[in-house]
């Protein structure tokens, strides 16, 4: 009777030994690494072209976006007709371009699917004189 009794409460232990609690996992989306695209040689050499010729309408502009865990810049000409309007999608401070759009060039530009995943975070830069 006592080799029973036993026996009931080894494989009662041996059996809810077996089903210990699964520790919950939280995934915390990374954030990505904040830059300074104004530090961007590129960046740089298109804000001061713009300073160097009359403003335009509507004025040029630099704007931030986040997309896929990472800052995307985009930097745009401004002027009234398609043909002066040039848009660059930089990814990072090392200006690695994603993508231009040059309205007076065809090719070579983004898909609307990049566009459409993008998120407006920031204005970074805009010509306000």
């Amino acid at each position: 009777m006592k080799n029973l009794i036993l026996c009931a409460i080894v494989s009662l232990f041996l059996f809810t030994s077996c089903f210990e609690k699964e520790e919950e996992v939280t995934v915390v989306p990374e954030e990505p690494i904040e830059v300074n695209i104004l530090e961007c040689e590129d960046v740089q050499k298109f804000i001061q072209l713009i300073e160097n010729e009359p403003p335009r309408e509507p004025r040029a502009i630099i704007t931030k976006y986040k997309k896929d865990n990472n800052f995307i810049f985009s930097t745009v000409s401004g002027g009234e007709l398609y043909v002066d309007l040039v848009f660059t999608i930089y990814r990072n401070t090392e200006c690695e371009i994603v993508c231009r759009e040059n309205y007076g060039v065809t090719g070579g530009g983004c898909t609307q699917e990049f566009y459409n995943e993008l998120v407006l975070i920031d204005t970074v830069w805009q010509d306000q004189r």
